[in-house]
């Protein structure tokens, strides 16, 4: 294959920490579609897996998988597709839409979608990119409860966060004594 046509891979990994709101279904209620709402710290794990980039002015278009929770209330496993727009040199859009399981004692089922900017250089030497950036999710049950989550919030690389507690396991464990 010509190398103007391969296609590179990168691969991302974040942690992931918002805040924002649930509008949900309240049984005893009357009323509106939406009868509560409550505030939500959301946090989770997700990774991507991205083609079609050679150098960070390239579109890119790849997959997700995502574990989140909702004020560890519920479990939201998910995954759907990642759409990256070169917007600005090291510093993309991303857009993310999927689909996503919600277990809080009930089962429930929706789709989503977030737009995250931040750094997100293209790797040269080797697939995996270092990301942080900023996010804005809204995400919608259509199966199940009917709830609907409107939050924001803060990615880091998940290397870059585990990277002071990998250096203090190595120091615990002594030098290396081969």
């Amino acid at each position: 294959m010509p190398a103007s046509l391969r296609a590179e891979v990168e691969v991302t990994s974040n942690i992931s920490i918002g805040g924002g709101g649930v509008l949900y279904d309240d049984p005893d209620a009357q009323g509106s579609s939406y009868d509560g709402s409550r505030g939500v710290v959301r946090m989770g794990l997700s990774s991507s897996v991205v083609f079609l980039r050679r150098r960070n002015t390239d579109f890119g278009l790849g997959l997700y998988g995502e574990l989140y929770t909702s004020s560890f209330r519920d479990v939201q496993p998910g995954a759907g597709l990642a759409f990256v727009l070169p917007i600005h040199h090291g510093a993309p859009i991303v857009l993310f839409a999927g689909a996503h399981y919600d277990y809080d004692g009930e089962h429930a089922a929706g789709f989503g979608g977030r737009i995250w900017w931040g750094a997100h250089n293209h790797n040269h030497h080797h697939p995996y990119n270092s990301t942080i950036g900023i996010f804005l999710e809204v995400r919608g049950n259509v199966w199940g409860n009917q709830d609907v989550v409107i939050a924001a919030g803060f990615d880091l690389d998940l290397h870059v966060a585990l990277t002071p507690w990998i250096w203090a396991a190595r120091w615990a464990r002594g030098p290396d004594r081969h």
